[in-house]
């Protein structure tokens, strides 16, 4: 899996990353210029941010005008992000949960979340 240092931007490497996933995994979909995601950035980096943490990946979405494309490769299958952040848990290759926007802000629902 990606380091959450690391910065996907490929849906093919998004992809790949997800398939590669073993034990609890997370995929983070995010874009710089957003709002709520720059909110939840320092939440984000302290829970995925060191050596012992979770093993998570983030995806850049893409610039503005991009992100609001319907055609934007992560609003397809088999992403279907439609808001950002988005906090997606990984098990052996698929999803099984997510967390989006504010719910990532609740310090108590990502513990549970992650844990």
């Amino acid at each position: 899996m990606a380091s959450y240092q690391d910065i996907l931007t490929d849906a093919e490497d998004v992809k790949q990353v997800i398939a590669k996933a073993t034990g609890p995994s997370y995929v983070m979909y995010y874009a710089d210029w957003c709002p709520d995601c720059q909110n939840a950035a320092p939440i984000l980096e302290k829970t995925f941010g060191n050596d012992k943490a979770p093993r998570a990946a983030r995806v850049m979405v893409g610039e503005r005008p991009l992100w609001k494309s319907s055609g934007n490769v992560f609003r397809q299958d088999p992403f279907k992000i439609s808001n950002i952040p988005t906090l997606v848990r990984i098990e052996q290759g698929s999803e099984v949960g997510r967390l989006t926007e504010g719910e990532i802000l609740d310090q108590e629902r990502l513990a549970k979340f992650i844990a």
